[in-house]
């Protein structure tokens, strides 16, 4: 697109003519209904996407290594490239920490739960938000709490007396133990009661997996 160029020069005392009237603005409207290029548009200038011609290819040099591209604006009839994607790939051999993904059917060789490990008595929270696998050591009589379960998740517990032994808990109160009846506590010193949960609904039902396990 060329620029325009003014086509007459008047003078005082000139005549203003069709023709000179008629070429100054069929020169005006060439260049206005011609094509745009980047000499015509300022650095600064934003153009609405409604107002650009698609029906070519958008090279990488068209588009700003800043530019924020909307997927609904994409035509992915072609195949995505890796280079065109920036993300952290997840590989076979880093240690790499994913978050709120769904693995269906997945085969785990070697599993190893986290475990969150706390010394108790008056109260403690099991806090699932990162964590399902508990071992509290009671030193005390404690008030147990099980916080920011989501449905279906399974807990494990172990509760361990300490060298007195003697110590007792509190159970939450949406925990159902098959049969209705709460179980007995070991309370030798430094004995293991292990215990599972899982969240149904409101319900918490509750198994006994293990108990008076000696720790030596």
């Amino acid at each position: 697109m060329s620029t325009y160029t003014q086509q007459y020069t008047a003078n005082t005392g000139d005549t203003f003519t069709a023709a000179r009237w008629n070429g100054e603005f069929a020169a005006l409207a060439a260049v206005i209904n011609g094509d745009i290029d980047n000499a015509n548009i300022a650095a600064a200038a934003g153009i609405a996407y409604s107002k650009l011609d698609l029906s070519l290819g958008i090279v990488n040099a068209d588009v700003s290594a800043s530019a924020a591209v909307a997927y609904s604006k994409l035509n992915l009839t072609g195949s995505v490239l890796s280079g065109d994607l920036a993300f952290t790939a997840i590989d076979e051999t880093s240690v790499q920490t994913m978050s709120n993904k769904t693995l269906t059917k997945p085969v785990l060789d070697g599993l190893t739960l986290g475990i969150t490990t706390a010394t108790s008595s008056g109260s403690q929270d099991l806090d699932c938000t990162s964590k399902s696998y508990f071992e509290i050591t009671l030193n005390g009589s404690t008030v147990l709490t099980i916080s920011n379960q989501t449905a279906n998740q399974p807990v494990l517990l172990h509760l361990k007396q300490d060298s007195t032994g003697t110590r007792l808990v509190t159970w939450p109160a949406n925990v159902r133990w098959a049969g209705g009846a709460t179980p007995t506590l070991t309370t030798t010193g430094n004995k293991v009661d292990t215990f599972g949960f899982i969240l149904r609904g409101s319900i918490n039902y509750g198994y006994i997996v293990g108990q008076n396990i000696a720790t030596s």
